[in-house]
């Protein structure tokens, strides 16, 4: 057993390492302030804002703080082949001789290059010593990221969660008037359940009804069967008319149904809520689905 000295204490000495435990018992997720994700126009290059971040480090060895206090250019791969779609994840990557016994001991912004998919592309795994700041979705065969679809995971704190999963379903739009649920065409999020159990979902969509003050409703399932195996909380999005666009989240507490550290997918359901009437969710594009870690 060893008892490392004090932090701060009067005359004492300790390694950098110490330091590290301090951030990493803080801020057991990591975390970032500010560094907004923003594509450069006519470019393959995103932007990503001054900001602040928190990096978990390998096991044991707490977490470093990052600052960096102008933007940082990243350059993505170039566009996969027409037909397929790529998302790339953003990264702030610490890079320490002592942990990677590599040359260079700082940091980096760089991008972690997804594998393209003629379907649904997934999110790259975030790498060791590293925090996923967002992500950047690549259509086939674009010359640049003008219109590109941008995710960033900026929180007002430090101490909020970090996205573990995400996705944007391909498909158009579906309507029901029944108040049982039904599946969302390709609408599936796979990621893995974090260490603490803690889970927020969220559906970002618009909203059209056709029977005027219809509510639509969302609720999550552990398979692909309508009504069954649902897990959180219901959310709804409250009258709906016209065309609206929301953002509904439910949290799934610790040990309910999902087991930390596992990996699982997670299918999105909907229906008219209260008094049935027709309603829609979704359009091409127009839905957005994000697992946060709590």
């Amino acid at each position: 057993m060893t008892r490392f000295a004090p932090l701060w204490q009067q005359a004492g000495s300790y390694a950098a390492g110490t330091d590290r435990f301090m951030l990493g018992a803080e801020y057991p997720k990591g975390g970032c302030n500010a560094a907004a994700i923003t594509t450069v126009n006519n470019t393959m290059n995103v932007s990503v804002a001054a900001g602040d971040c928190v990096v978990p480090l390998q096991s044991g060895q707490g977490a470093a703080l990052c600052h960096w206090d102008a933007a940082e250019v990243v350059t993505l791969a170039a566009a996969p082949a027409s037909g397929n779609t790529r998302v790339d994840l953003i990264i702030c990557q610490v890079r320490d001789a002592a942990l990677d016994a590599g040359s260079n001991n700082d940091f980096i912004i760089t991008a972690v290059t997804g594998t393209p998919s003629t379907g649904f592309p997934a999110v790259p795994a975030t790498p060791t010593n590293a925090y996923a700041l967002g992500t950047c979705t690549v259509g086939g065969a674009v010359a640049n990221l003008n219109g590109s679809q941008v995710g960033y995971n900026n929180r007002a704190s430090l101490n909020s969660g970090q996205i573990i999963g995400y996705a944007f379903p391909a498909g158009t739009t579906q309507t029901t008037s029944s108040t049982t649920l039904i599946l969302v065409t390709n609408a599936s999020l796979t990621f893995v359940v974090p260490g603490s159990g803690g889970l927020l979902l969220r559906c970002s969509t618009l909203w059209n009804n056709g029977t005027l003050g219809v509510r639509g409703f969302i609720q999550w399932s552990t398979a692909a069967t309508p009504n069954a195996n649902l897990i959180g909380t219901l959310t709804h999005t409250g009258s709906v008319d016209n065309s609206s666009y929301r953002h509904l989240t439910c949290r799934v507490g610790p040990g309910v149904t999902l087991t930390p550290g596992a990996t699982v997918t997670l299918y999105l359901q909907f229906g008219a809520y209260g008094t049935a009437g027709n309603i829609s969710i979704g359009q091409t594009d127009e839905i957005l689905l994000e697992a946060i870690a709590i």
